[in-house]
């Protein structure tokens, strides 16, 4: 299979940071990785867009972001400034009040005690801290 299909399945797969494709790369033996990446028209910055688009839909908090941003090995620097431009998003009650209803639901229908739901809740979703009680 040709080098660039492969990389381009890779990044289709798994939406990785340039650091970890440039290591796949190295692992491939490739000679000029700039110019590859260039070429397929690799955007760090879309990577990370589509990460923050999922760890949003699925209720993730921006300490949960930051950290699994960080173990994919994406610059700090577009960590930070990714969630920034994301606040509105992460800390929107209407947005994340379906979801929360629901986990709280599920909790609830396991027998759990109120107690530990809303310590459950209020310990993924922080932000939400006065709206779960």
């Amino acid at each position: 299979m040709n080098l660039s299909l492969r990389i381009a399945n890779y990044i289709t797969r798994y939406a990785p940071s340039r650091k970890k494709i440039e290591t796949y790369l190295t692992k491939k033996k490739c000679q000029n990785i700039e110019k590859l990446l260039h070429d397929i028209g690799y955007n760090e910055s879309l990577m990370i867009d589509m990460w923050m688009r999922t760890f949003i839909v699925t209720g993730k908090g921006k300490r949960e972001m930051i950290q699994k941003l960080s173990k994919k090995e994406f610059p700090k620097e577009l960590i930070t400034l990714k969630i920034t431009a994301h606040e509105s998003e992460i800390t929107d009650w209407e947005e994340n009040k379906s979801q929360i209803f629901h986990q709280r639901d599920i909790l609830l229908s396991r027998g759990k005690s109120k107690q530990f739901v809303m310590m459950t809740l209020v310990g993924k979703y922080p932000y939400f801290r006065d709206e779960i009680r």
